[in-house]
């Protein structure tokens, strides 16, 4: 169907080149004033009007421009003697014209300067002799939906001139009309004439949608002109007669085909007839994408943007959703189960098909499908959540390596799997508190989402998993049916007998047709993603101390920047580099600028410290936060180097000078230093959090002492200000700026960029094995342990790959005093 609009729209811009209609006349410009001047025509002509306009993005595409009339139609001599070729882009473009076997090239360039300004420029010459051209600039604002303002300086062989336009839309207040119904006025000005005169005006109805009538008034030229323009999804064909007398023919006529890289409505769609086979999943992080090699991630916001297309396309009544390589942390779900829902409170329907269901995925699934199918050998892995650990304390302790842990309280478990020899009862009784509640959490979305199917209790239901046969979910009511995924376009089809068309998503933004800002102020939303370390990081695989610093100093010291969101996914790390964050936050907030935190998975130890100073604090549901507490590793092998008769010596200026060394036992001495320095950095992290959340030292100390808790948890505690994910932090900025939604938003993630040839050729190996700890340790653990292997065909177990991410970072880290918290919870911080 694509093709088929595409070959419409040329065989109508050629077809309507051989009608009985006189030629331009030879010198005439190919365009017509009833398409609109300097304020007004943004589309495929903008270098020619306006080059500002470009950068609108409306006139993105390919088109040409040909003159109509006998002895131009095809297969007479002149057919092809004249016509412009247009190549746009919202940053520039160019045109060439082919007029009396001459050429006359031009390039473009424009420059948003924000929602309702932009600036563009063009040069053009014929033939080689570029310097000997001429140049054009021009200005295009739109402050509101009503009015466009156009001015264009042009640098003409014969004289230059000024013109200025005014474009209004007098019925911008209808829904159905405010875009349909455009005037516009033109005047001129030619300097070395002192001339200032009225030069053209227009009229543009869109009668149904994408067909065009319009007309025009030359007054320089004292001619009228009519105009009609048919758009077909993504194609577009124009036509345009200029009438000297309207009892006469006509003199000049050009046609033209526009082949778009934006979409724009069009009589063709009918509404929901469209069904939308969305396979775009995989391993969902917080941050966007940091270049084409990084690590292969789906990037949240991607999703939410496709959704929010889907939403917009009156074409389409149902997604369907291939879900079996979702793999979100449970937090995220919140945030999808908005986006969709919007999508549902649009009439459309949402359909989930899986081959093997992630409890995440499936859980999504649930809360927002309309009905879900399995294949016949589907496997729905519902289990509730669990977390198992490795001790290797008794195991190092054997063989003479002792690890001292010194942490602030028992409930800082980060060093425990390195010095203890089985789980502590602080430990447990920790992960029992959190689990218990992201259990609830997870079983009342599923209660309300199934009511009506499920024979029992939620929590009966996913006390009774894992569903290894299709069959056992559907029994469960779980499911909706089982099928084969050729019998998934006949079901879908009978279920909406409205559908006729099966298609793929098409990311084709479209074409913004509103004129004016519908957005607020500009919000710079910083993404952390990572261990906090200190100096410079690895954009979307660490935070760093100075690169994450600096990028909040240069939002605030911008101009342009009216707010900051921080979007943070960490489970902590340094005390200097959270520290050094947490000041910056606090000076920006400061300053009258506005800084709101919206924590991803996990947010928790340094991650809520570089929170905690922030004007406001929005967690998800599932967030992983608090564990306010410090903790160090510090081991040491005397008793190894003993054993093996391996001698050590030491020579010292002070008694303490190889403080920290691993070649001895730390002293009585030395392990009160270490347990001061960590209760220093306790007091720090309570300090911080009174003076910014509003509570007494006690209150907050209640609720530290390394402690974990979900964000529901941390709202009742005071922890967090409110729930939701980023849509919600985006809405509480919209009210402490006093801003209307939605917000202009830049994202940027700080940091450095790291090339990888393997992952750039698709390679696997080593690549793949040095991949793992970076992304696991990163507090959102989402990268997939079961990628990493020993060897071929012999695949690491879950609990084995959490504890070497442990121990890559604790030896990155070791004898340096952290606020951090465990890590990898299957199923709620990474899938399973």
């Amino acid at each position: 169907m694509k093709q088929t609009g595409t070959i419409l729209a040329l065989l109508l811009g050629l077809t309507l080149s051989v009608l009985p209609i006189a030629s331009a006349a030879p010198g005439a410009p190919l365009y017509n004033s009833s398409w609109g001047g300097p304020a007004l025509q943004d589309e495929l002509f903008a270098p020619l009007v306006n080059p500002a306009a470009l950068a609108r993005g409306s006139a993105s595409g390919f088109g040409f421009i040909l003159p109509l009339g006998d002895d131009h139609a095809p297969g007479q001599k002149d057919f092809g003697e004249r016509y412009q070729l247009l190549l746009n882009a919202s940053f520039g473009g160019y045109a060439l014209e082919h007029r009396d076997s001459s050429f006359t090239h031009l390039i473009s360039g424009a420059l948003p300067l924000g929602p309702s300004l932009s600036l563009g420029y063009s040069w053009s010459w014929e033939e080689t002799s570029f310097t000997d051209g001429h140049y054009q600039a021009g200005l295009l604002l739109r402050p509101g939906e009503a009015i466009s303002l156009g001015v264009v300086y042009r640098d003409l062989p014969q004289d230059s001139l000024l013109e200025a336009g005014l474009g209004v839309r007098p019925l911008w207040f209808s829904d159905r009309w405010g875009t349909r119904l455009t005037l516009d006025g033109n005047i001129r000005w030619i300097p070395d004439e002192e001339d200032l005169d009225f030069s053209t005006a227009s009229v543009t109805v869109e009668v149904l949608d994408g067909v065009r009538l319009s007309a025009g008034y030359d007054h320089q030229e004292e001619v009228f002109s009519l105009g009609a323009r048919v758009n077909l999804r993504r194609s577009e064909a124009g036509l345009a007669a200029t009438l000297e007398d309207p009892g006469d023919h006509i003199p000049e006529s050009v046609s033209y085909g526009f082949l778009r890289a934006t979409r724009r409505r069009t009589v063709l769609e009918q509404p929901r007839s469209e069904v939308i086979e969305y396979d775009r999943t995989g391993r969902v992080t917080s941050h966007p994408r940091v270049h084409r090699f990084s690590e292969p991630h789906l990037p949240l916001g991607t999703i939410v943007a496709d959704l929010e297309r889907f939403r917009d396309d009156p074409s389409v009544g149902a997604i369907l959703v291939n879900g079996t390589y979702l793999q979100a942390p449970l937090a995220y779900v919140s945030e999808l189960l908005e986006a969709f829902n919007e999508v549902r409170l649009q009439g459309k329907r949402v359909f989930f098909y899986f081959d093997w269901a992630d409890p995440v995925a499936y859980l999504l699934a649930a809360a927002v499908s309309d009905q879900i199918f399995f294949h016949p050998t589907a496997v729905l892995d519902l289990r509730g959540f669990s977390y198992s650990g490795l001790y290797l304390g008794q195991f190092l302790h054997n063989y003479g390596v002792d690890v001292h842990n010194y942490r602030s309280h028992d409930y800082k478990t980060a060093g425990d799997s390195l010095s203890e020899p089985s789980m502590t009862e602080a430990e447990r009784e920790g992960w029992e508190v959190l689990l218990e509640d992201l259990a609830d959490m997870y079983n009342e979305v599923l209660a309300v989402a199934r009511e009506s199917h499920l024979p029992d209790e939620a929590d009966r239901i996913v006390a009774a998993g894992p569903y290894l046969t299709a069959k056992g979910a559907l029994d469960a009511g779980l499911i909706d049916a089982i099928l084969y995924p050729d019998q998934l376009q006949e079901t879908i089809f009978q279920i909406l007998p409205q559908a006729g068309r099966w298609r793929a998503p098409d990311r084709t933004r479209r074409a913004t047709l509103a004129w004016g800002s519908d957005r607020g102020g500009l919000v710079q939303v910083i993404h952390g993603t990572g261990p906090i370390i200190p100096g410079e990081a690895i954009a979307g695989e660490s935070i760093g101390g100075d690169s994450f610093s600096r990028a909040i100093r240069e939002a605030r010291e911008n101009p342009f920047v009216q707010g900051i969101i921080l979007r943070i996914e960490t489970g902590g790390g340094a005390i200097t580099a959270s520290d050094q964050i947490a000041r910056e936050v606090a000076l920006t907030r400061d300053a009258g600028k506005p800084v709101v935190v919206s924590m991803g998975g996990v947010a928790a130890s340094g991650g809520y410290y570089i929170s905690a100073p922030a004007s406001h604090i929005v967690a998800n549901p599932a967030t992983i936060t608090g564990s306010i507490g410090v903790v160090a590793i510090q081991a040491d092998m005397e008793r190894l180097l003993e054993r093996f008769a391996i001698g050590t010596d030491t020579v010292r200026t002070a008694p303490r000078a190889d403080f920290g060394s691993i070649l001895r036992a730390p002293s009585p001495e030395e392990k009160d230093l270490w347990r001061a320095y960590i209760d220093d950095g306790y007091q720090r992290f309570l300090d911080v959090v009174a003076e910014n959340r509003a509570l007494s030292r006690e209150e907050v100390h209640q609720v530290a002492q390394g402690k974990v808790w979900t964000g529901r948890q941390a709202l009742e505690r005071g922890l967090v200000d409110s729930l939701g994910g980023l849509s919600r932090a985006e809405e509480i900025m919209a009210g402490l700026l006093d801003e209307s939604l939605p917000l202009r938003t830049v994202h940027t993630v700080p940091g450095g960029t790291r090339f990888d040839l393997n992952r750039a050729l698709g390679a696997g190996g080593w690549a793949r094995f040095a991949g793992l700890p970076r992304n696991v340790l990163a507090g959102s653990g989402l990268a997939g342990p079961a990628s990493v292997r020993l060897g071929p065909g012999r695949p690491l177990s879950q609990e084995l790959s959490r504890a070497l991410a442990e121990l890559h970072l604790l030896a990155t880290l070791e004898g340096s005093p952290l606020y951090l918290m465990p890590y990898g919870v299957p199923g709620v911080t990474a899938p399973r």
